[in-house]
């Protein structure tokens, strides 16, 4: 299993954040991987109780219409 397919599986279960993988894991670089291969992730902040802040990346789930196929044209309004 790839780092990318592990951060898939990890963002379909919940959110994530630096702390769920180990050290060295590039997760903000395997996030952009996922992001190129069209997954909508958001990102948050959290505050750790020293102060720190971490990115927290969540997959987006909410549908979306289905893009035109080639050669389709959308309806323009009466």
């Amino acid at each position: 299993m790839t780092q990318v397919d592990r951060l898939l599986d990890e963002l379909r279960h919940g959110p994530v954040d630096v702390r769920d993988f180990p050290a060295g894991f590039r997760l903000a670089a395997r996030i952009k991987d996922l992001r190129d291969a069209g997954h909508r992730i958001t990102t948050s902040t959290l505050r750790l109780p020293g102060g720190a802040k971490v990115a927290r990346y969540q997959l987006d789930r909410t549908p979306t219409a289905p893009a035109p196929m080639a050669g389709e044209q959308e309806a323009l309004p009466l």
